[in-house]
């Protein structure tokens, strides 16, 4: 488990003990804190008692399913994690209208990947209340994705070149509501951020992408996609000094 102060507290509610270990071990992977239950009641004593940034609750919890314990969370006086944000987990397909009634914002569904999970947890972060600033270049990070400074300068000098472009192609798939475009540019700007040390645009990116998994209104995703260029902007002005 990653023991950083500012590591996304993450409570996994899954009965399934499969799952429940793939998504522990995946999420500690991406660097959260993890803790994980069985049943509907546990759950909600957890929440409870203790802060999460996020929970990721089944919509099949014995005990009490997944909706009914984010709407007990949500009423609940004094509960730690009231007003955390909420993703259903299943591998069905239930109906969206019930699910924001519920308090979710958005559904994960099973069997989720890796990416998946990256995604949710860069999400998270993008919509913190009080995010903490991202610097446009992280050296360190960069190096420690290349480990070759010629070759950083060198990727991010390709990175600048190809934004304008890509920031262009990402107004257009709005304007088209065109998601699966959206999110095929995200991908693979999500990569060359790692790469970069591309903080505060990998974050925007994360935002962004978050708003179209969770089928934002238009004007959130216009929004994030305004900090992503504006975002972009600071970075290429940074790496042509």
């Amino acid at each position: 488990m990653d023991d950083r102060d500012d590591a996304v507290r993450v409570l996994l509610a899954e009965d399934d003990a499969v799952s429940a270990r793939f998504l522990r071990e995946a999420l500690m992977l991406l660097g959260a804190h993890v803790e994980t239950v069985a049943d509907g009641p546990a759950a909600l004593a957890a929440a409870s008692a203790r802060r999460f940034d996020l929970l990721l609750l089944d919509l099949g919890l014995p005990g009490l399913d997944g909706a009914g314990v984010l709407r007990a969370l949500r009423t609940r006086e004094g509960a730690a994690s009231r007003a955390a944000r909420a993703l259903a987990t299943t591998a069905g397909r239930p109906d969206a209208a019930r699910l924001a009634a519920a308090g979710f914002t958005g559904l994960l569904r099973k069997p989720a990947r890796v990416d998946d999970l990256a995604a949710v947890l860069g999400g998270h972060v993008a919509v913190a209340d009080d995010p903490k600033p991202r610097p446009v270049l992280d050296d360190a990070a960069a190096l420690a994705a290349l480990g070759d400074p010629e070759a950083v300068t060198d990727l991010r000098r390709l990175l600048a070149a190809e934004l304008p472009a890509q920031v262009s192609a990402l107004h257009a798939a709005l304007r088209a509501t065109d998601s699966r475009a959206a999110r095929a540019i995200l991908h693979r700007l999500h990569a060359s951020t790692r790469f970069c040390g591309a903080a505060a645009l990998a974050a925007a990116g994360n935002r962004l992408g978050q708003a179209l998994d969770d089928a934002a209104p238009d004007p959130l995703r216009r929004q994030a996609l305004d900090v992503l260029a504006a975002a972009a902007a600071a970075y290429i002005a940074e790496v042509s000094r």
